[in-house]
């Protein structure tokens, strides 16, 4: 039997939201191209039904895989650098233009 997957639901965006943005500056949630999956339009639409208080930018990776682990990691240093939520967000947008998975 092949493995299957499942998106995440926007209530279990909005549950992580609501919990993460009560103490945070602002929250970058990256994730898998959204030609691939619904987990973007998801969190999308948790990011408009949340009671988080502070900044949320969505982000679509546009890549899947390793990819999508090249851009996270490069967010991840610029927020471990002391970037604000803004720069973060370009750095993971900016990136994404730098990685592309090839499929044989």
């Amino acid at each position: 039997m092949l493995p299957t997957t499942s998106q995440p639901s926007p209530g279990d965006f909005v549950e992580v939201y609501d919990r993460l943005g009560q103490d945070a500056d602002g929250i970058v949630s990256i994730h898998l191209s959204s030609k691939e999956s619904g987990t973007h339009n998801s969190a999308v639409q948790a990011k408009a039904i949340t009671t988080a208080t502070c900044s949320i930018d969505v982000v679509d990776s546009e890549q899947f895989s390793m990819g999508l682990g090249m851009i996270v990691i490069k967010a991840a240093e610029a927020a471990n650098r002391g970037a604000s939520v803004e720069e973060v967000a370009a750095t993971a947008r900016g990136a994404i233009g730098l990685s592309q998975c090839i499929a044989s």
